[in-house]
């Protein structure tokens, strides 16, 4: 009688689970050239030279955790209306919170624009009930707006 081949039961790996992400919104100059001149890239992986955990600012990249924080923490109004935009994507187990924005040693742009085109983009992806940096937003008939620091409300009608 022949032998009976032993077949060995293979066990297939289940795949890594991929990591949980963020997104973070930063402004630049009209080169996309940040603090200490910086370049960011208009799409894809980026990654701060200079890394260091500590929660202090620099020594990362910096920008705004779904688009929400300090404002003031960047000079909009110094960019101009040519500033570029962006939105990064972000492990979310590398974030460093720091005095209302953020620090993460490397993510992914997936988002360049101009500030209303990236935070409509932002708005769409997190949700009405973020206070997005930067974003316009319109309050009809018997509507609510509320404008943080340096913000601007238009009242066309008393």
């Amino acid at each position: 009688m022949p032998a009976k081949s032993k077949k060995r039961a293979t066990r297939k790996s289940a795949p890594a689970a991929k990591p949980e992400t963020v997104l973070v919104l930063r402004a630049c100059d009209d080169k996309r050239k940040g603090h200490g001149g910086f370049q960011w890239p208009e799409s894809g992986p980026v990654e701060a030279p200079d890394w260091s955990a500590k929660a202090v600012c620099g020594q990362g990249l910096h920008g705004w955790l779904w688009g929400e924080g300090d404002g003031g923490a960047v000079d909009i109004e110094r960019f101009g209306p040519a500033a570029q935009w962006l939105v990064v994507e972000v492990e979310a187990s590398t974030i460093v919170h720091l005095d209302r924005k953020v620090k993460f040693p490397r993510g992914v742009v997936v988002f360049c624009g101009d500030r209303r085109a990236a935070t409509e983009w932002l708005a769409a992806k997190v949700g009405p009930e973020r206070r997005i940096v930067g974003a316009f937003v319109t309050a009809g008939d018997g509507g609510t707006a509320t404008a943080g620091d340096r913000g601007t409300i238009v009242i066309r009608q008393w």
